[in-house]
């Protein structure tokens, strides 16, 4: 009997179809789908009459095996912690190219919609892992670094500039050219992950903006025989180091070119950074 259940629930080739420039492959698929499938299997056949499973066996659906366990360790507010060595798990994934905060959203608002509606009393959906938690600590985190690199930046460059204003005005460019990168991003419809969030680097950042008002400072700090308005010294001093500041940039943006040509999962993964750099670079 157990042969010609097999034999019943096989699949078997059938060649192709040419159907114009087409070749359509044919086959027969023997799956069986319920209990009534396998009481329906001839055994054997005896002068015309088939013997099927069911006509010498009681077929039925057992129990399923148990494959696994999931447990969980519940911390209440009070400090007391339960044990609950049997609950059930599930994870949502998040489509290729779909928005995650939107996802996040629509999760939040059908668990709630379980908790307080469509489960029994005493069963509920809680998170055990929510990606909207490691999104609000890496925004924290960006935004807590941001601060403090300003400040850093701005007492750097005072102790070294001795210029109050012009550490202001360096220190501002920071800000203005992460908005910048995050336009650009926006307008190419990349999503910013940890790795483009991690390309912030102060110092590549400033370096254009420490040149220019550093010279700057030079040239309005000169006490000698100069007839010109500051106006007019602000515009020298940028003049003269215009060039070696643009290519500078030029360099910088030209070493992330070959990640611009990457494609698929590591395009995906390496492609925000690179539009990061280049267009706080810009800026």
């Amino acid at each position: 009997m157990e042969q010609q259940l097999t034999n019943n629930n096989a699949n078997a080739g059938g060649s192709f179809v040419e159907a114009g420039l087409q070749q359509i492959n044919i086959r027969e698929v023997g799956l069986v789908r319920n209990v009534q499938d396998i009481q329906n299997t001839v055994i054997t056949a005896k002068n015309g009459t088939p013997l099927r499973v069911r006509d010498i066996a009681v077929v039925a659906q057992g129990p399923k095996i148990r494959l696994g366990q999931f447990a969980r360790a519940i911390r209440h507010e009070d400090g007391k912690i339960i044990d609950n060595d049997d609950v059930v798990s599930g994870i949502a994934l998040l489509r290729k190219g779909a928005d995650a905060d939107t996802a996040l959203k629509g999760i939040h608002a059908k668990v709630e919609e379980l908790n307080d509606s469509i489960l029994p009393k005493g069963v509920k959906v809680v998170p055990l892992i929510d990606r909207s938690d490691l999104m609000r600590y890496t925004v924290h985190t960006v935004l807590h670094n941001l601060f403090e690199g300003i400040v850093l930046v701005v007492i750097v460059l005072f102790l070294f500039l001795g210029n109050v204003r012009g550490a202001i005005v360096v220190a501002l460019t920071i800000p203005f050219s992460l908005l910048f990168a995050a336009t650009c991003l926006n307008l190419k419809g990349i999503p910013a992950n940890l790795l483009s969030l991690g390309a912030l680097d102060f110092g590549m950042v400033v370096d254009g903006a420490v040149v220019m008002v550093e010279n700057i400072v030079r040239h309005l700090g000169r006490r000698d025989q100069d007839i010109r308005t500051p106006k007019q010294k602000i515009s020298d001093a940028a003049h003269e180091v215009q060039r070696p500041v643009f290519y500078a940039v030029a360099i910088i943006i030209t070493a992330y070119l070959p990640i611009f040509t990457l494609q698929r999962v590591e395009g995906r993964l390496f492609k925000p950074m690179a539009w990061t750099v280049a267009g706080r670079s810009c800026f």
